[in-house]
């Protein structure tokens, strides 16, 4: 069965800071990318992180990234080269990048942190261990209890768990709500059945899909070149894929 990789973001506040100290070539930038038995809506169901979630991944030295807003083109920190330590406390998921001074995305980024404008952190992870509590054959709660970790960092909207721009980039040129997906995938890998909406959702999407990957410019009501055409019609497919693979289909 395919992974499934998942983000949150968090409004951490007042956590998230940075700083730059006389004589060092770098900016401090520090903050929780989660935080323990805080319970949070996710998805259509509850969710929280349980302590220890991250003892595993952390003890086998991961290479993890310290990403501004989830992304590879603002990349501020990494643990394989040593500008960024990651680690858990009592509290949750504590990072420290150590960021270039001299690089411009960071002098931005810290500068948005400082004024305020950025005040949320987020992780990626793939999830090894959950429990669920349910109600009447439904999801209430998920208690996430052992992950490995990819990536955390600064986010400038931590009020949507599982929202990247990309993600809603998608959803705004190919009107499928990626992130209600994801979250039926993640009910449907752990047992529970489809309600009936969810399962309208389903085909609606699988039709959208299809008009996708057979014509993509007349499914959108954007003007696609050749090479978004052929992006969209891969990505139709592969989704496709993997929906039946979770038996979502």
């Amino acid at each position: 069965m395919d992974r499934i990789l998942e983000t949150r973001n968090i409004h951490t506040v007042p956590d998230l800071e940075t700083r730059a100290d006389a004589g060092e070539d770098f900016i401090r930038i520090t903050g929780y990318g989660a935080v323990f038995n805080r319970k949070y809506s996710v998805m259509g169901f509850r969710e929280q992180v349980a302590p220890g979630a991250f003892t595993k991944t952390l003890a086998d030295n991961p290479d993890i990234r310290g990403m501004f807003n989830h992304s590879p083109d603002f990349l501020l920190g990494r643990t394989k080269s040593g500008t960024m330590d990651v680690e858990e406390d009592k509290r949750g998921l504590r990072y420290e990048i150590r960021a270039d001074k001299q690089d411009p995305q960071a002098q931005s980024v810290a500068r948005k942190i400082e004024r305020g404008d950025v005040d949320g952190s987020s992780m990626a992870f793939f999830v090894h261990q959950e429990e669920w509590e349910e109600k009447g054959g439904k999801p209430q709660l998920r208690t996430i209890k052992e992950v490995e970790l990819i990536e955390t960092g600064p986010v400038t909207m931590p009020a949507s768990p599982a929202t990247t721009s990309k993600i809603q980039r998608a959803l705004e040129e190919t009107e499928i709500d990626f992130e209600a997906l994801m979250g039926l995938a993640i009910k449907r890998r752990a047992g529970f059945r489809l309600e009936a909406a969810e399962d309208d959702l389903v085909a609606q999407t699988i039709k959208r899909l299809e008009r996708l990957k057979a014509d993509p410019e007349s499914a959108t009501e954007h003007s696609l070149s050749p090479a978004m055409a052929l992006k969209y019609s891969r990505a139709a497919w592969t989704l496709r894929t993997r929906m039946a693979a979770l038996s979502l289909a």
